[in-house]
């Protein structure tokens, strides 16, 4: 039967090895991930040789994509995780505070790039814990803005924010992330993830890093 659907599989741990590669390979994996919030070059490197090892060994070949971090917007260190539920509130400070929990259905923290939350307004969506808890801004002041949730979840420390209807006017590739874009053009990956695109001009701009590295890397938009 003809496969339809292409598969992409994120290696870490768990499926490092070349043995596992090789299984993911013959299972029907056509791209690996490789997921640049994570790990150090020297790291992806040699997941990178092992999956061209199993390449060899399978005689089958795969694509490999390298995801591009950005600016990863992250709630702050919280004392104790938050067990929320709809109505609750959460009050983001713009400045630093350790997160806590200051009355029944009432908490509050910050994240870790603060200015953000001073380009939000009124009725703004906010997706917390990587989109698994959503909320929206009730209210702006002049030290925090007031959120209300809206599902059931639990929130931890340093978990992501994304922010789906708003404009944030942030550069998307941080200077780690063009170190890192260097690294996969030298290593020969096939494509590159480029993550909180929020216009054309910000994969013009990725385009532009790769060509003046003479690279040649296809490139993904990723909505979030």
């Amino acid at each position: 039967m003809q496969k339809r659907t292409k598969i992409l599989a994120t290696v870490g741990p768990a499926s490092e090895s070349v043995a596992t590669l090789s299984g993911m390979i013959r299972a029907g994996v056509n791209v690996f991930r490789l997921n640049f919030s994570h790990g150090t070059h020297a790291y992806h490197s040699e997941v990178l040789v092992n999956i061209r090892q199993a390449m060899r060994e399978t005689g089958l070949i795969v694509g490999v994509l390298q995801d591009i971090s950005g600016p990863k917007i992250r709630i702050g260190t919280l004392k104790e995780e938050f067990n929320l539920y709809p109505k609750d509130i959460i009050d983001l400070y713009y400045e630093e505070i350790e997160g806590e929990k200051v009355r029944e259905n009432h908490y509050r923290t910050c994240l870790n790039q603060g200015e953000i939350l001073k380009m939000l307004n009124v009725g703004d969506a906010i997706y917390l814990y990587d989109g698994n808890i959503r909320a929206s801004v009730i209210s702006c002041g002049d030290e925090f803005i007031r959120i209300s949730i809206e599902n059931q979840g639990k929130l931890g420390s340093k978990k992501g924010v994304n922010f789906p209807n708003t404009r944030l006017g942030i550069d998307v590739l941080t200077p780690k992330d063009r170190l890192d874009m260097a690294w996969g053009v030298e290593n020969g990956v096939d494509f590159m993830a480029i993550s909180f695109v929020q216009n054309a001009a910000d994969m013009l701009e990725a385009r532009k890093i790769i060509s003046s590295l003479n690279g040649e890397v296809q490139l993904f938009a990723k909505i979030e």
